[in-house]
């Protein structure tokens, strides 16, 4: 169903954590849910920009790409947008069927200033991508 090869890794801990720098992106996994955990950024081929991590709930076919960074946002959302596009296309290859769901989460060391433009950035990315995109500063957790 995924083809990542040797940069994804099946975790199954209550904590899975995602960490550069100052950006900490934390999977609370409590029910110890199989997550299919892809380094996307220094590993996976990809044209263009990357994120640093995919995350993909194997149960629910959810996946969470992020992309730690410092103070770029414009960056960042260029890396999400990139790797969105690409990897979530059945015919590129690394999935065999649609996300069910698609959330993107650009985690800042220092907040972005301008909460208006990320409004209109988020509206972009629901209406062309699909996904639901999330900016936070320093450290993100959710839970499954």
């Amino acid at each position: 169903m995924y083809h990542f090869g040797s940069c994804g890794e099946i975790k199954q801990e209550p904590n899975i954590v995602c960490k550069e720098r100052k950006s900490k992106f934390i999977v609370r996994n409590k029910s110890r849910r199989r997550i299919l955990k892809v380094q996307v950024d220094m590993c996976l081929e990809i044209h263009g920009k990357r994120c640093d991590w995919l995350l993909i709930d194997i149960y629910d076919n959810y996946a969470y790409f992020i992309e730690l960074k410092g103070c770029e946002l414009g960056h960042a959302i260029l890396q999400l947008r990139d790797s969105i596009s690409i990897i979530s296309k059945p015919k590129n290859g690394f999935i065999k069927q649609e996300f069910s769901r698609k959330h993107a989460y650009a985690v800042l060391s220092r907040s972005p200033k301008d909460s208006g433009k990320i409004k209109d950035i988020q509206k972009t990315f629901m209406k062309k991508f699909k996904t639901v995109l999330i900016v936070k500063n320093r450290e993100v957790e959710i839970k499954l």
